[in-house]
């Protein structure tokens, strides 16, 4: 028992003697808004902290002396570490940590960028790129800054007591932009470096670098450009896709094909396509006028022989001519022809007026409820055998709206008379 209490008395001496040791006088640092009362001692020093530890002092005692009495000098994280490595107890380092200075450090950056201070994120950017962070402790921390499309920022800052920092962190591009035009605009286009880009590429996010853009379409030669982006620029790339000839030609081959088999639809479908490659051609044009005829499409059948007329093309209806009127003529089969600005007439089978062609400035043409509710095309022309005459016939069919299609295409071809 004699023993310990020497050995207790021996420590409380050296525990005054470390604290009565003579120091200089730094800045005392004490705990937030706390003032210090006049005669009171200056703070501990880092390296009476040191001693104490050194000669094993509890934890509590050390720890109500740092809030007694503060600490002189500068204190941050770092420090702390120090005392934490040479034996510090919990609530010794805890009355440490409450002394660190908190100062502000205001960051200017890219706007609406998210800022990340050992690893807390702290806020984002404001529209001028500045972002202020008000409770930092004095000394080194881990920055970091990220915004899309831009490289994240990564720096060590060291903030000291005193007035407020300021930090300049610019961010850089990570990306470019890319704008991609075609023809046909309907191109698939392929990009190197990128997922599937979208059928449109307007603006679309690259990485900075050389890219290879393809692009490719139906019965067109396919086509390739190597382009440049870069860090935060627009680049435009326009791609015109030649037609393939060959293909074309073996597309001609397959509608003439179609329409000997009579599929209506396809040699609809690739007529259209055929026309947007090739442009009018005379025996495209007849086989899908042939196709809209027999499926009674007759508004697409309209523009359609009027353009293979302007082609150099020819159409022919199938009708029957009735003999009006007269008791020894029966009504046969005939076809009225356009060819250019003519209209020929071709019978099969007994009539009294034989083939002839009229021109279409000297025709008229028009439909006409007749006999028994049908509906007649009517054409006036001069007579073939007396040309002080003129010759009428009418012509009708089972499908009324031929016979107002007819008049029609004769209308829009702009040489008939009303």
């Amino acid at each position: 028992m004699a023993q310990q209490r020497l050995a207790l008395v021996g420590t409380l001496v050296f525990f005054a003697l470390a604290l009565a040791l003579p120091q200089t006088a730094p800045k005392t640092i004490t705990k937030s808004k706390s003032t210090k009362k006049a005669g009171t001692t200056s703070g501990l020093t880092i390296q009476q902290i040191e001693r104490l530890i050194a000669i094993q002092t509890p934890d509590q005692v050390i720890s109500g002396e740092v809030q007694s009495r503060g600490v002189s000098g500068e204190l941050d994280r770092a420090i702390i570490e120090k005392l934490r490595s040479a034996g510090a107890g919990p609530t010794t380092l805890a009355a440490l940590v409450e002394l660190i200075p908190k100062v502000g450090l205001t960051i200017h950056t890219a706007a609406g960028a998210t800022v990340w201070i050992d690893g807390q994120q702290k806020g984002v950017s404001d529209a001028n790129g500045s972002l202020t962070v008000g409770d930092l402790e004095i000394g080194a921390h881990d920055l970091r800054i990220t915004k899309q499309f831009f490289r994240v920022h990564l720096s060590r800052v060291r903030v000291a007591a005193g007035n407020k920092s300021v930090l300049e962190a610019p961010l850089e591009w990570a990306i470019g932009f890319l704008t991609v035009r075609t023809s046909p605009p309907d191109a698939t286009v392929t990009i190197s470096g990128a997922d599937q880009p979208p059928l449109r590429v307007t603006e679309l996010p690259l990485s900075i670098g050389e890219h290879t853009v393809s692009a490719s379409a139906p019965y067109r030669e396919p086509i390739s450009r190597t382009i440049r982006i870069e860090g935060g620029k627009s680049a435009n790339v326009d791609l015109d896709l030649q037609v393939d000839k060959a293909a074309v030609q073996r597309l001609h081959r397959e509608i003439m094909e179609l329409a000997t088999s009579g599929n209506d639809g396809a040699v609809i479908r690739e007529a259209h396509l055929y026309h947007g490659l090739a442009g009018p051609d005379a025996q495209v044009l007849n086989a899908a006028g042939r196709a809209y005829l027999h499926t009674k499409s007759y508004s697409d059948l309209v523009p359609t022989v009027v353009e293979l007329l302007a082609s150099g093309g020819s159409f022919s209806f199938p009708l029957i001519h009735d003999h009006l009127g007269l008791a020894l003529r029966t009504s046969h089969p005939a076809s009225l022809t356009f060819v250019g600005s003519k209209l020929q007439y071709r019978p099969e089978g007994s009539c009294n007026t034989k083939e002839f062609t009229a021109s279409l400035a000297d025709a008229r043409m028009e439909t006409r409820l007749l006999r028994l509710n049908y509906l007649f095309l009517t054409l006036w022309v001069p007579n073939p055998t007396n040309d002080k005459k003129e010759l009428t016939m009418n012509f009708l069919d089972s499908d009324p709206e031929l016979m107002r299609t007819i008049a029609n295409i004769a209308g829009r071809i702009g040489r008939s008379k009303p």
